[in-house]
């Protein structure tokens, strides 16, 4: 039987992190999808779905975990979703789920924090691993949030289960 693998992904349209888990939470491939800022939009939107098409392959996904978008910048937000587009769409017969920022950084560390406490989160958790950028980091924060809601979630359906 074909392993189910469970992918996070911290989407951007300059640098997307993928980090890929098997179904027990192991971390098994961290990798990020780098465009070039000089190529039009569909060029680099193409580049980002073709790779992620190539992980598929090898990878295939049966979950996919991003981080919710967010506004901050027009242009960059209006991109940023552009690439969400792209990611829903390849993956439109795969379940998908949504964290927002805050509930990722709480999952992990209990509140606020910035790219380098995530970053060095990642690094005590997966000593192994060196993520290349933030963007491997944050995809790999995003994926262990996914296990540790469902953790969660298993403990409060025991709970319900024993007191109802």
């Amino acid at each position: 039987m074909a392993s189910k693998y469970i992918w996070a992904l911290d989407i951007s349209m300059s640098r997307t992190g993928v980090a890929i888990f098997d179904e027990s939470g192991e971390l098994v491939k961290v990798t990020s999808i780098e465009t070039k800022s000089k190529d039009k939009a569909q060029v680099r939107l193409e580049h980002i779905a073709r790779n992620l098409v190539y992980l598929d392959i090898d990878h295939p996904c049966e979950i996919l975990v991003m981080e919710r978008g967010f506004s901050r910048f027009n242009l960059a937000t209006q991109a940023l979703f552009r690439v969400h587009g792209v990611v829903n769409y390849l993956f439109w017969t795969k379940e998908q789920i949504y964290y927002p920022p805050k509930v990722i950084k709480q999952s992990l560390v209990g509140g606020k924090a910035t790219k380098q406490e995530i970053y060095d989160w990642v690094r005590r958790r997966f000593p192994e691993t060196v993520p290349a950028n933030d963007d491997e980091s944050d995809a790999i924060a995003i994926g262990c949030c996914y296990f540790n809601k469902r953790k969660e979630d298993v403990e409060h359906e025991r709970t319900a289960d024993i007191s109802g």
